[in-house]
This record gives structure tokens, sequence and C-alpha cells, in this order.
């Protein structure tokens, strides 16, 4: 044991690792938890009216900073860092005001045309549930900059809590729709207080910019909205997209059911590659040149090797499991997370090597590919006419072989960073 703990005080690595996965871990085990009781409280198609909510807000999240908020780990300076804080704080402000005029006007339409018409009351909020989301990003890259993980993990950790809580008491009080959308508010403002608190300015430290400091950061940074910006609205409309459609080509109880497949299969994934993540982007935005590569081979071989198992357990028992745990009208969400099966692993293996294109500046690839990745399952959805579980094997062996490719392109691209002649200046690394 104390060999052990020697290993880990000397690998910053594995330390920061295990501190964010030890807070994941706790947060993801309670909504797991009370989802055992939750799924008793709550229909099917209570979830698919959240996953809907959830679906319009997330699209609108990634993009609500114009991606200036993931710049923040780049720059030398920490004043330059703060400066960018403040720059994607205001964007999130904008973008927040204008979805909620959208939403008070049109919200009653989005409704109708997605198919729950209880959502509209959710919609015209939508706008300060947007803001919190965003600036939780802000100060989450903000604090991965400055490896506080122990910070990130608490808020996860109050964040499921508050959630979980909330939804359950909504629960017992036969709330219904209104208690799941309204606990994922209440764990949201928890997570972010206590982001903001460990996050404000130092004595001293300026808290506005001026006019010409904002725009020279825009200009830095130019490639975030441009390139990286696309690519992740692709990636929202992506997984957001799916869950439209099947809702509305399915109706709203099976999307429940796809939804818990979904986010009870995503748990892992999030648990561990949520702190690969944030641990490998502050690496790769570090590495020398000449280290890229073999940065990027490790991180997939380790990913590979350490996600066989589960999701092999997971391939043979989700079925019986989930109508063991959350109850028998659950046993088609096992199905589903049974197919989600390859499109998982080979996610679970990818989710680090995203940020490899923005750190080599070769957004443009990851772009290009995004498109293939989100036209597949959607047009999958819109023209194949079969059950939802052989749409859904489809479309897990579809993306696990874009996936393969995927692979094969962050390699290429970061053995050719490391074959350059020079690196560019770190704070220009976007």
């Amino acid at each position: 044991m104390s060999r052990l703990r020697r290993y880990v005080s000397e690998h910053e690595f594995v330390r920061h690792f295990l501190t964010l996965l030890s807070g994941s871990a706790i947060a993801q085990a309670i909504p797991i938890a009370a989802s055992v009781v939750l799924t008793r409280l709550y229909s099917p198609a209570d979830y698919g009216v959240l996953a809907l909510y959830t679906s319009v807000i997330t699209a609108v999240v990634t993009i609500a900073a114009w991606r200036y908020d993931v710049a923040i780990v780049l720059p030398r300076t920490d004043a330059e860092a703060r400066a960018l804080m403040r720059l994607a704080s205001r964007l999130v402000t904008a973008t927040a005001a204008v979805v909620t005029v959208l939403m008070v006007a049109l919200g009653g339409h989005v409704a109708e045309w997605l198919g729950a018409p209880g959502l509209a009351p959710w919609l015209y909020v939508a706008g300060l549930n947007i803001w919190i989301l965003g600036q939780t990003q802000i100060y989450i890259s903000w604090l991965n900059r400055r490896k506080s993980y122990a910070t990130m993990s608490g808020s996860r950790l109050l964040q499921s809590a508050g959630t979980s809580g909330t939804q359950l008491a909504a629960g017992f009080a036969r709330a219904g729709t209104p208690g799941l959308i309204g606990g994922t508010f209440v764990g949201q403002i928890i997570g972010l207080a206590l982001l903001a608190r460990r996050s404000r300015p130092e004595p001293g430290e300026p808290r506005r910019g001026t006019r010409a400091e904002t725009t020279g950061l825009a200009r830095k940074y130019w490639r975030m909205p441009v390139l990286n910006g696309p690519t992740a609205l692709i990636d929202a409309f992506r997984l957001n997209g799916i869950n439209i459609l099947i809702g509305r080509v399915f109706g709203n109880a099976l999307l429940g059911q796809f939804s818990l497949a979904w986010r009870t299969v995503q748990a892992p994934l999030t648990l561990v590659n949520g702190a690969l993540s944030q641990i490998y982007y502050q690496k790769f935005a570090t590495t020398e040149r000449g280290g890229m590569g073999t940065l990027t081979v490790w991180c997939v071989t380790r990913s590979a090797a350490f996600g066989v198992v589960p999701f092999a357990a997971l391939f043979f028992v989700a079925e019986p499991a989930f109508g063991f745990v959350f109850g028998e009208q659950w046993r088609v969400a096992g199905r589903l997370a049974e197919l989600l099966v390859p499109w998982l692993y080979l996610n679970f293996i990818t989710s680090p090597l995203s940020t490899v294109f923005l750190v080599v500046e070769r957004q443009a690839v990851s772009l290009v590919f995004s498109v293939a990745y989100m036209a597949a399952p959607l047009l999958t959805l819109l023209l194949v006419d079969a059950s939802l579980e052989r749409v859904v094997l489809l479309i897990s062996l579809e993306m696990a072989a874009l996936l393969v490719v995927f692979i094969g392109l962050a390699l290429w691209v970061a053995r050719d960073w490391d074959r350059r002649a020079s690196r560019p200046a770190p704070a220009g690394v976007v």
C-alpha cells in the first residue's frame, strides 16, 4: 500500500486522473442508484420529454461561447486566460439572451413540432439554462488550466446529488416531467455556485477588459469559432438530432427507452473519459514536437485495453440487468444498450483524441470527418424503414467503423505535427 501511495504521489498524471475519477465515480453512481427508484416513479414518456429538452439545450450550449471557452487552457499567461474568460462570458450571455427571445416567441411551436406540448413552458426558460451551463464550461476550462481537479470533481458530485435528490422528491410528489427537468436545474445551479466561488479573480486582478483587448483575443483565437465551432455544432446536431428524430419517428416512449440506455451505458464512458480528456487536453497542449504521435498511440492503446472487459460484459447482460434493476418495462432499453456497445466502445477509445486536432492546428480535418459522422446516423433514421432495434444496430456498426477511421486521422495529424521543422508559439496553438 505504501508503494502504491508513493507511486501516485510521484506521478502527476496518475494523481490527477484518480482525483477526477474518484469524484466522477461518485457523481455517476448517484444518478445510477437513484434511477432504480426514478424509473419506477417516472414513465418512459417522461424520460423522452426530458431527452428532448436536454437535446435542445445542449445543442446550443456547445457553441454558446463561440468555443472561446475551450481556448482558455492554451495561453502562456493567466492574465490572457482570464481575458478569454471574460470574452467567453459575454458571448454566453448574448447567446442566452437571443435564445430567450426566440423561445418566448416560438417555444410553443417548437414543442408542438417535437410532439411534446408539455415541453413549451420549459423552453421559455431555455436561455437561463444555457447561461448556467455556458458559465459552467468557462469555469471548468479555467480550473483545468490550473489543474484544480479536486474542485471540478466536487462540482460534479454536488450537481449530481442536487439533481437526483430533487428528482426523487418531485417523483414521490407525482410531479411527472417537470420533476425530471426541474431537478436538472437545481443540480446545475449548485454545481455552478461552487465553480464560480473557486474561480474568483485574485485581489487586484482586473475584472473587466478593454474593447481593444477583447478584439485582439477574438482575432488571435479566430480558429475556435471559425473551424472548431462548426465541428462542435455538427457534433451537437448529431447527438441531439438522433434523440429528436427517434422521438418523431418512434414516439416519446421509445425515445425514453433509448435515452435510458444511452445514459446508463455512457456512465462508464463519462466516468473515465471525462477525467482522461481533460488531463490529455492539458498534456497535448504542452507536448513538445516529436512526442505527439507517441502520446496519441499511448492514449488509444490504454483506452482500448481498459474498455474490453466492461463493454464485453455489457453486451451479454444488459437486457436482463435493465429489467431487474429498473423494472420490466425497461427491458427494451437493455436490449438497445447491448446494440450500442460497438459504437460506444470505439467512442470510449477515441473520445480523448478530439483535442489533438485543436493543438496541432488541424481543425479542418476534424470538421470534414464530423460532417460524415453526423450524416450517417441521421440519414439512417430518416431513410431506413425498420424497427428501432434494427435501426440502432445499423447506426452502431456504422459509427464504430467511422471511429476506426478517426483513429487513423488522429495518428496522421499527430505524426505530421512531429515532422514539422519548428513548432509555433503555444499561445497561438488553436
